[in-house]
């Protein structure tokens, strides 16, 4: 993803995490685990939509907006019977991110932007890319195209979040687009700040526990009316 600016004073830089990331591995893991304690199968969304049926269905089908579904049906039903220190809605708004990461290729809006701004970038010299240096704001037109690109993309995870009836969270995202994702880049931070230096000996549960639960108090801190989990 591009920089975008922030009061057209400073720029931020905000990069997606890679799905294959350290993190990324230990929470399918972690998330792997708790599929082999469900029992279930993808066949039974059709026929049973519990959160235990959406989740093995997303496991199964490796389909993240699956797995959005069942953080919805999950956190509505209450049930933290497995898995349960690190359930919370951060959870699913940050997989509701990567599902929204993807639609990005085909999205025709963002699409357009990202081509406009390339275009304008031109004009200044900088490849799609590049940023400015250190303390130089981005012109003025650039940084209105990265703004324009940051809104869109917080409008197709809103999409997302509404199309499983988090209309209150999408709300707020549309809201204030710019919290939202000065909350993801903190959240990325603490992700790097806990991530274990021997993966080998990491105790995966405490690992996952600590960063969620401080994700979602991250998110209560920019979003205090969404509510709190457990």
């Amino acid at each position: 993803m591009k920089t975008r600016s922030v009061k057209k004073t400073r720029s931020i830089k905000r990069k997606r995490t890679p799905r294959q990331s350290a993190e990324h591995r230990a929470a399918v893991q972690g998330m792997l685990n708790i599929a082999g304690k469900l029992n279930g199968s993808a066949e039974k969304v059709a026929t049973k939509p519990s959160w235990k049926a959406w989740f093995t269905a997303a496991m199964t089908t490796g389909r993240d907006e699956y797995l959005v579904r069942s953080y919805h049906e999950r956190l509505a039903a209450g049930d933290y019977s497995v898995g349960g220190p690190y359930m919370t809605k951060a959870t699913m708004i940050r997989c509701a991110i990567e599902v929204a990461a993807d639609r990005e290729k085909t999205d025709a809006k963002d699409i357009k932007i990202t081509k406009k701004t390339a275009a304008v970038m031109a004009k200044h010299g900088k490849k799609p890319d590049e940023d400015w240096p250190e303390g130089e704001a981005a012109p003025e037109d650039v940084q209105a195209l990265w703004t324009e690109g940051w809104n869109r993309r917080a409008e197709l995870a809103a999409d997302v979040l509404r199309e499983v009836g988090e209309g209150e969270l999408a709300d707020a995202i549309l809201a204030d687009p710019d919290a939202f994702w000065t909350w993801k880049r903190k959240a990325d931070e603490i992700g790097n700040e806990l991530l274990p230096k021997d993966w080998k000996d990491a105790d995966m549960d405490a690992f996952m526990a600590d960063s969620e639960k401080r994700y979602q108090a991250v998110w209560t801190d920019h979003f205090p009316k969404t509510g709190k989990d457990q």
